[in-house]
């Protein structure tokens, strides 16, 4: 079996960007433009620096932060996993289940290049953690079948 790597998955979910001195009010806009999105917070190189989420915002609302005032660095989270289109996936959920274990599980999983700007975006759907649980089982039994000979 070819090992599989985050360019074989088909990185589909979609994203909007915006720099970190964007305003709350501005990240409101796009979200209501793209309500499927997620926003990817990037330097002036497409760096990605974080993501913003609704719950990001309601939380900002909720502080009563002045919309025009309050910048998206202020709200993003920066707890995300950057990995490139050639690690393995097996690479990648261990990044995934290390970030759990350490009660930090990321928000997002961001693609990017060699000079880390931004290239994709992708979130595990319930069949992809499938697809991934059973990569782990068959790495458990290999483990096993090694330690037997």
């Amino acid at each position: 079996m070819m090992p599989i790597s985050v360019g074989d998955m088909i990185i589909h979910d979609e994203y909007t960007t915006m720099g970190n001195k964007s305003s709350l009010h501005f990240a409101m806009r796009r979200f209501m433009e793209r309500p499927q999105s997620v926003i990817i917070v990037v330097d002036e190189y497409i760096r990605p620096l974080g993501v913003v989420y609704p719950k990001h915002m309601f939380t900002a609302i909720e502080r009563g932060e002045d919309l025009d005032r309050c910048l998206v660095d202020s709200i993003m989270s920066t707890n995300i996993i950057k990995v490139k289109e050639t690690d393995l996936i097996t690479d990648v959920i261990d990044k995934v289940k290390s970030r759990i274990a350490e009660g930090q599980e990321a928000e997002a999983i961001i693609v990017v290049d060699d000079e880390g700007r931004l290239k994709g975006y992708f979130s595990l759907s319930e069949d992809e953690k499938e697809v991934m649980n059973q990569i782990q089982a068959i790495r458990h039994l290999k483990d096993i079948l090694k330690e037997m000979d």
